[in-house]
């Protein structure tokens, strides 16, 4: 066997047993953050005990707020939940923050603590939704009724995902229109 045909075999050995089965293998039912992976078939009680195990998801107070922020320092990427709990005047929100394991600085994410959008009834929905802080420094603190944003909208029901948007750019009247559509459809 000569040089050529040793180095052939050398290159398809280390795609079949190395990074060639990431390169070719479907991405099947992930979505994946950087280091973080979310299964979309995990139940969202089962999603929630695994972050913040003492709250009672039978609360309609609760919502989860996650997006991503990109650290300029180092340029990763890291998605970061919020638990995000209604106050006593039904106007702010505390905002409980679930990191994943990544550990760095300089996050160029921020996020508002009055954040209408997740007043939308919890009546017959859990609902998972997010924003999206991009490589082009996209800041969600601004005046949330006129920026745009990217949004990640994951809406279960009975367990069940009945909603997944990842990536779409939305004004905060689009959204909130997308919003009220699916709720008349649940009537």
């Amino acid at each position: 066997m000569n040089r050529f045909n040793l180095n052939l075999v050398f290159v398809l050995l280390f795609l079949l047993t190395g990074c060639g089965l990431i390169i070719i293998s479907p991405r099947g039912k992930y979505e994946q953050y950087a280091d973080y992976k979310v299964d979309l078939n995990t139940k969202p009680s089962e999603l929630i005990k695994m972050y913040l195990p003492e709250v009672d998801i039978g609360n309609k107070n609760f919502c989860i707020i996650s997006y991503d922020a990109y650290c300029q320092s180092c340029g990763r990427v890291r998605l970061i939940n919020n638990l995000w709990e209604k106050s006593r005047d039904n106007y702010n929100w505390m905002a409980i923050t679930i990191y994943d394991s990544l550990e760095c600085s300089s996050w160029d994410a921020r996020i508002k603590k009055d954040l209408d959008s997740c007043t939308y009834k919890f009546d017959n929905f859990f609902e998972v939704h997010g924003l999206r802080a991009s490589l082009v420094n996209l800041y969600v603190e601004n005046n949330f009724n006129d920026v745009d944003y990217v949004t990640v909208a994951l809406i279960i029901k009975n367990d069940s995902i009945v909603y997944f948007s990842n990536g779409g750019v939305y004004s905060y009247e689009v959204y909130k229109e997308m919003l009220s559509i699916l709720e008349d459809a649940d009537d």
